[in-house]
């Protein structure tokens, strides 16, 4: 009998500045994946970002795509937006919209959808606020289209209600404001000046943590692994901020 897929969660990679997590030195457990498993990654994946394709960008994309899983990730703020939804062709996978980087390397592109992967499904919603954007050029190191739009966040609330706020697991890259100040002394490494900048994603998922029931909630942003708990409108909660660590899914 075949074995069932596995599913796997990460943070931020940012470009090739820390997917050295997904090295076998470092993450044994791949070399015994296959392509029916997959890796998510929830948000600042970064290997699309430059304003062109180089050499750099040509590697690290064709090394992950060669590795033994399919990768998977949602957009953060630090990306290349006009590149992720212009420059590569959308295909209908895991029952919604993603584009397809390279046949291994999938963008799952609409906020708030729910993708059905390997029997699961996930609400998913990428984006946050760029607390460093005034030191960034706009169109070249910073894009606009990094905070949800109306329309994002009224589609997201229609799966929701649509799902019954049911799922197995929510992916995003930004986290409910509550999350955010509940743990605010693991994050602030990520904003040295020490203050709380609540962005329109995370006012957002305030709203959605109390319309949803689901096993955890994983996102990336504040560069920390830790796990958190909370009581909601709609029951318990267990959240997981990912950066270094891997995780399964079960």
């Amino acid at each position: 009998m075949a074995r069932k897929p596995r599913i796997y969660i990460t943070g931020d990679t940012h470009g090739n500045n820390d997917i050295d997590k997904l090295t076998s030195s470092h993450w044994p457990e791949g070399r015994k994946l296959t392509k029916d498993d997959i890796l998510i990654i929830a948000g600042d994946f970064g290997l699309v970002f430059c304003p062109n394709k180089d050499d750099t960008e040509t590697y690290w994309l064709d090394w992950l795509n060669a590795r033994p899983w399919t990768t998977l990730f949602i957009d953060g703020n630090h990306e290349n937006f006009d590149r992720l939804y212009n420059e590569y062709p959308c295909k209908e996978r895991y029952g919604g919209p993603v584009g397809v980087i390279l046949p291994s390397v999938l963008h799952l592109r609409q906020r708030g959808h729910v993708y059905t992967i390997a029997g699961k499904r996930f609400w998913c919603f990428g984006g946050a606020k760029s607390i460093d954007k005034i030191y960034r050029v706009e169109g070249r190191s910073w894009w606009p289209q990094e905070e949800p739009t109306a329309e994002q966040m009224e589609y997201g609330l229609s799966q929701i209600e649509a799902y019954g706020g049911k799922f197995n697991f929510i992916v995003t890259h930004d986290c409910p404001s509550r999350v955010l100040y509940a743990c605010w002394h693991r994050f602030r490494a990520h904003n040295s000046t020490g203050k709380v900048f609540p962005g329109r994603a995370g006012q957002y998922l305030e709203r959605i943590a109390d319309l949803v029931n689901v096993k955890c909630w994983y996102f990336g942003h504040y560069h920390t692994d830790c796990s958190y708990e909370c009581e909601t409108e709609s029951g318990h909660l267990n959240f997981r901020a990912l950066y270094r660590d891997i995780v399964r899914v079960h």
